[in-house]
């Protein structure tokens, strides 16, 4: 998810949360319920989870599969978002932080290497999306 500045809005901010404290930064997330899309799962998540309402580009979605245990595997659905909402209100007993960084910062700050894998494609398409509009 990301927020331009209104002042420069060559730079960018990403929308990240911290689940417990001092646990790893990453990305709003979280299941499908029934009846949902996968857009209306992530608009809904992110909203829960942080208060901001956000705009999704269907056309950038990244699927990364991994195993939090042994023998389990889990598919996360990443969209690419944008909002022009500033204030964040972390949701309380669920999640402990959400917060702005500028994307430039991002990679020393997100922990997990897959959340990092999903930005640089995401910047990837943003920027083959803006060279496309020149």
């Amino acid at each position: 998810m990301l927020r331009r500045d209104k002042h420069d809005p060559a730079r960018q901010f990403l929308l990240v949360i911290r689940q417990y404290k001092g646990g790893p930064v990453s990305f709003p997330k979280g299941h499908v319920e029934e009846g949902e899309t996968e857009v209306q799962t992530a608009e809904r998540e992110v909203y829960e989870e942080t208060g901001v309402r956000i705009r999704i580009s269907e056309s950038f979605r990244e699927t990364i599969r991994y195993s939090p245990t042994r023998g389990v595997e889990k598919d996360v659905v990443y969209f690419l978002a944008h909002t022009t909402f500033r204030y964040l209100r972390a949701r309380k007993g669920e999640i402990a932080e959400a917060f702005w960084i500028d994307v430039r910062r991002a990679n020393s700050i997100l922990e997990h290497e897959n959340d990092r894998y999903v930005l640089s494609r995401a910047l990837e398409y943003i920027e083959e999306e803006e060279g496309a509009r020149v």
